[in-house]
């Protein structure tokens, strides 16, 4: 029986990034980037990017109450949620669950 040689395999290295990186990562997503693309221009792993979006709570910062206040106060004008959606450049589900929140908040 012949043993063979291992070959030694390269350790992986973490990568560190800047502040700048992660500066820039959050501007790209809160104007609307999904994380898959800002990976791709970033060059950054998706999960880093989860991690990032977890620990520093980015999404607290995309979803303006006044956004929600506005979708419900064109809901009581008269505006359907698929006109408001239009209007506001959100999804109609997004619009919906904006509603409920508003409304729910008022309560």
């Amino acid at each position: 029986m012949r043993k063979t040689k291992k070959t030694p395999q390269k350790k992986q290295t973490r990568q560190h990034y800047t502040l700048d990186e992660k500066a820039t990562a959050k501007e790209k997503y809160l104007r609307g980037l999904t994380l898959a693309e800002i990976s791709v221009i970033q060059n950054v792993p998706i999960r880093t990017l989860e991690k990032w979006q977890l620990m520093e709570k980015w999404t607290s910062y995309k979803i303006c109450p006044e956004i929600k206040a506005r979708c419900l106060q064109l809901h009581r004008g008269g505006k359907t949620v698929k006109q408001i959606s239009e209007l506001v450049g959100k999804s109609i589900a997004t619009v919906s669950r904006y509603i409920r929140a508003a409304r729910n908040a008022e309560k």
